[in-house]
């Protein structure tokens, strides 16, 4: 079995990696269905999406496998974030790189391997979008091509996972913001609104039931902007710019 050598900007392909703070979290559909379709695409029984950590490959998501990562050392992932293209094996059994590797002797017995490289915008390899068959086999050139394009949709993905992250903590900031200021608002506000009502239910003169009619309009007008501000402000907070949203 050989062991894939190490990228030569390792330490930086590891920080880029970790940035996203993907490593040992809960599966994600936004994931999911993309490692689905890649299966599905290459008719495979086993799809992954591989992340190359330190000393180990970590499956953010599985079709086919059970187990959450294997070593790196074992890994046809790790050769595969060398190449820049789809790295293909079409019969590990016949492939002296492979031939004795643990996971084409046992579990979960790969004999055919494509994987597509999660390549960062900074040129960076993470991981792959891979599909494993039972059997020896050759992946179409459209294959090959389908799961290049679905790994490009994968690193899309995490670069917006990423993004709602950094982006959270600012926006629930601010709701917090624009909620302190709407109780300060409405406070004064609703006193307002009470007062003029109470004067509107004593003896007037024309001119100062006008100004108190005045008054209980403007009080009305502005808690409804202040009211219209503070659901902005849930609306962004809810959206799809943080985790969970839309």
């Amino acid at each position: 079995m050989k062991i894939a050598p190490l990228p030569e900007n390792e330490l930086e392909r590891l920080a880029k990696l970790r940035s996203y703070a993907i490593l040992d979290t809960e599966a994600e559909a936004a994931f999911d269905e993309l490692t689905l379709l890649a299966g599905q695409i290459c008719e495979t029984p086993i799809a992954l999406m591989s992340l190359i950590d330190e000393n180990r490959q970590w499956f953010k998501s599985a079709v086919g496998v059970d187990a959450p990562e294997t070593p790196r050392d074992v890994a046809f992932c790790a050769h595969a974030i060398l190449q820049k293209d789809v790295f293909t094996v079409a019969d590990a059994l016949a492939d002296e790189r492979f031939s004795d590797n643990p996971l084409v002797t046992g579990g979960p017995k790969v004999r055919a391997y494509a994987g597509a490289p999660l390549i960062s915008a900074q040129g960076l390899p993470l991981g792959t979008l891979c599909v494993i068959d039972h059997k020896q086999r050759e992946f179409t050139t459209a294959q090959k091509a389908t799961l290049k394009l679905i790994a490009s949709q994968v690193i899309t993905r995490m670069e917006i996972r990423r993004l709602r992250q950094e982006i959270h903590p600012q926006f629930a900031h601010a709701a917090g913001v624009l909620a302190s200021i709407s109780h300060e608002l409405r406070t004064p506000l609703n006193g307002i609104l009470g007062a003029s009502e109470m004067l509107l239910d004593t003896d007037l003169s024309e001119e100062q039931r006008r100004w108190a009619e005045l008054s209980k309009r403007s009080a009305v007008a502005l808690l409804g902007a202040v009211e219209q501000v503070l659901e902005l402000g849930r609306e962004v907070v809810t959206s799809g710019l943080v985790p969970g949203g839309g």
